[in-house]
């Protein structure tokens, strides 16, 4: 599966310009403490 990595200063814009241009794409985030626990069952 192929997987894009963005990396970069803290409050930059990483996240939103992610989003807005993979929109219809599956996004996940190792903020969120969930997805870092178990990443590939999302």
């Amino acid at each position: 599966m192929p997987a894009v990595v963005v990396t970069g200063a803290r409050q930059t814009g990483k996240s939103t310009l992610a989003q807005r241009f993979f929109r219809g794409r599956r996004y996940l985030s190792l903020d969120d403490l969930d997805v870092q626990r178990n990443p590939i069952l999302r």
